[in-house]
């Protein structure tokens, strides 16, 4: 008997390869490639159904579930459908979420001196050049995200559930919530977000991902969870605004500030000038607020100059890849793009903890961010806008060896 791992690798060698991509050159739109050719991607700004694409393309489909954490087998059980009679988008039951699947990808990019990409490609399947995205422990094991920002529940524990008021705190409070829950579990790393960000760029063809997803742009993020529960598109906003969707997550963008719990600045210096420097913490479970011995380093990594935000290169190590935190140019139209906008101040010489999101509806954010596909809050925890932070409930499961 074949191992039912084995079964479908042998099925997914035998496909044709599919490949969709986008070009930017020096513009913020871009313009699509290979099967993405042709294709339309539009978001609802109010609820109702709308033309996407991307939707009947397995690698961009997220489809949501209730699911229980199990404990002792770290992983996943009990999974119903959102078009089950039997879902919930307020389960009550004990480690019971509302969570969302991500099939495997990999993915290729072109860049520009600047080290901005050019061309970003995404494949359901393993090419030449690819690399997986690295939100997947390996090529066949799809992982699953929570749909909702974590909240505290009646009965103490973090969920990921409609109707709950998310989170809002500093990045060591929220680390230590995720733990009642589990010992497994964390906030998002930066992994998570790099590969989302890879679909976002070949769906919306745009590197003004904020502008597209915001839906109704504008509004504040709705802190009751309730826009998934009503909205009959893939992506997109009700039409009285608050929280926006991006195929199963609520509130990606706007006002919303994602703790990461696997990079960190401290101040430093380098050739005599003040910098911050660049952590990376491979293993999450050492997470302790400061830095220690457990974070990597990058010496050509760091931030210059004496505060605010600099227009410099700086990377992120991840499963031994190099991910930007900041890289930005010139568009041809004269606006800035990058991939991404860093906010810090290096007045002191405390470890600085790292937030990502978009837009500016909490005031950590500036309205200046616009064409860039995310952005970066980075404040020492003991600042009173590392308070302001919000978080996403992730667990890993157990990994499958065929």
């Amino acid at each position: 008997m074949i191992h039912p791992l084995r079964s479908r690798e042998l099925l997914r060698m035998g496909r044709v390869p599919q490949v969709w991509s986008v070009n930017f050159g020096r513009s913020k739109q871009g313009v699509r490639g290979n099967a993405a050719v042709g294709l339309v991607a539009n978001v609802s700004k109010d609820g109702s159904a709308v033309r996407n694409d991307f939707d009947r393309i397995s690698i961009f489909q997220r489809p949501i579930f209730n699911a229980t954490w199990d404990p002792y087998e770290h992983c996943w059980i009990d999974l119903v459908p959102a078009d089950s009679p039997a879902f919930s988008w307020s389960p009550t039951q004990p480690y019971r979420e509302v969570v969302y699947r991500c099939t495997p990808f990999w993915y290729r990019i072109q860049s520009s001196p600047e080290y901005l990409p050019t061309t970003v490609y995404v494949a359901d399947r393993p090419l030449d050049g690819y690399t997986l995205a690295p939100m997947f422990q390996n090529g066949e094991q799809p992982v699953y995200r929570p749909c909702f920002e974590m909240a505290l529940g009646e009965d103490g524990l973090p969920h990921s559930r409609a109707g709950l008021a998310p989170l809002c705190s500093s990045g060591t409070d929220l680390m230590q919530k995720a733990h009642r829950f589990s010992n497994a579990a964390r906030t998002e790393r930066l992994a998570d977000w790099f590969s989302d960000v890879l679909l976002l760029l070949v769906e919306f063809a745009t590197w003004s991902l904020g502008s597209v997803m915001s839906g109704q742009k504008g509004s504040e993020p709705d802190p009751s969870g309730s826009c998934l529960p009503h909205l009959n598109a893939s992506s997109g906003s009700l039409s009285t605004g608050g929280a926006c969707a991006w195929r199963g997550k609520e509130n990606p963008w706007k006002g919303v500030n994602s703790f990461l719990c696997d990079v960190m600045l401290r101040k430093t210096t380098v050739n005599g000038t003040p910098a911050m420097r660049f952590g990376h913490l491979k293993d999450v479970s050492r997470f302790s607020g400061n830095w220690n011995g457990y974070y990597t380093s990058f010496e050509q990594a760091y931030v210059s100059g004496e505060s605010g935000t600099k227009a410099i290169k700086a990377y992120a190590l991840q499963s031994g890849l190099l991910y930007p935190i900041q890289a930005t140019g010139t568009s041809e139209d004269g606006s800035t793009r990058g991939w991404s906008y860093l906010r810090t101040d290096h007045s002191n010489g405390r470890p600085t903890l790292v937030a990502v999101g978009g837009g500016n509806g909490n005031g950590m954010l500036e309205n200046s961010v616009e064409g860039l596909p995310w952005n970066f809050e980075a404040v020492d925890q003991d600042d009173a806008n590392a308070k302001k932070f919000g978080a996403r409930l992730i667990l890993d499961e157990k990994t499958i060896v065929s």
